[in-house]
């Protein structure tokens, strides 16, 4: 009975140098292809993108990105309490994973808590200044905070800076643009 008890307690093979290249490689497959299948939409494809994502998962755990694109999934499927857990999840993984703070940031501004959105916003450009999809909803926050020039200035001032990291043309960048230069009388010469 002792060597029973004894071959039961044998630690797993370690991976090799291969294979845990092997499983980086999928994992990257698999964050690429669950975030496709999230833009694509659907049930269907939510679906999909959530299998992807928890195969990333078991491959790669404690990996922020993962956590946080399931948190993505449970967001569209419009499962706020559970996408929020996987935010905050993420984030305790990776204390500088700037898209958790990002996440976040949305879902506080669903509850209401935009002073908290706020917050969470700007530490997600501290840790990522060139997100330029994160600039552009921090651009949003301030202006829908009021009419107060000040904010408008600060929010036209983000929005530009998206502009400049953008990979490329951006029309929703460019619409908020000259919707917000038209806003109260701003223009792009301020």
């Amino acid at each position: 009975m002792l060597l029973f008890l004894l071959n039961g307690c044998v630690p797993a093979p370690r991976l090799t140098i291969g294979e845990q290249a092997e499983r980086i490689r999928k994992t990257e497959q698999l964050l690429v292809a669950a975030v496709q299948l999230m833009r694509r939409g659907g049930s269907a494809g939510l679906e999909q993108a959530k299998q992807a994502l928890l195969l990333a998962a078991e491959l790669t755990p404690g990996d922020a990105r993962v956590i946080d694109g399931l948190g993505c999934v449970a967001w569209r499927q419009k499962r706020y309490a559970l996408a929020d857990d996987y935010f905050y999840r993420a984030r305790a993984l990776d204390p500088s994973y700037a898209r958790a703070y990002a996440h976040l940031a949305l879902a506080a501004q669903e509850r209401g808590s935009i002073k908290e959105a706020q917050i969470l916003l700007v530490r997600s450009l501290e840790l990522s200044p060139l997100d330029y999809q994160t600039r552009n909803n921090y651009a949003a926050l301030l202006a829908q905070r009021g009419t107060d020039r000040e904010l408008l200035q600060q929010a036209l001032s983000e929005l530009r800076k998206a502009m400049l990291s953008a990979p490329g043309h951006e029309p929703l960048l460019r619409r908020n643009l000259e919707r917000l230069e038209n806003a109260e009388g701003l223009n792009a010469s301020h």
